[in-house]
């Protein structure tokens, strides 16, 4: 019995090394990947939109949803209203009782 109890130490053992060094891998793949800058990922969902959806305003937490962050999964709401507002978009607000002065995000070409 005690040949086959050592056995299955010796076998955990590896198997712990092994998932080890496959995690450690998987990390450095993860790291490698690029982060792009917001305003390129902006740029990029708006161009993937199609015409009837260009159409229309988004709120902030729209398009936020649709980007990364360099440090996090999602990027903090400040960093893409500064990257929208270098993209030349404007925001808009609805200051009717309705729309609880909501703010939405547009490009200018939409605007007048």
């Amino acid at each position: 019995m005690k040949p086959y109890i050592e056995a299955l130490k010796a076998e955990t053992v590896r198997r712990r090394i092994e998932d080890g060094a496959r995690r450690a891998r998987e990390r450095k793949e993860v790291l490698v990947v690029q982060w792009e800058p917001l305003e390129t990922q902006i740029q990029r969902w708006w161009d993937n939109l199609p015409p009837t959806m260009q159409q229309r305003r988004f709120q902030i937490v729209e398009i936020a949803a649709h980007c990364h962050g360099r440090y996090r999964d999602k990027p903090a709401l400040r960093e893409v209203a500064a990257a929208l507002r270098a993209l030349c978009w404007k925001d808009v607000r609805n200051w009717t009782n309705a729309g609880r002065n909501s703010r939405f995000w547009e490009p200018n070409q939409l605007s007048g």
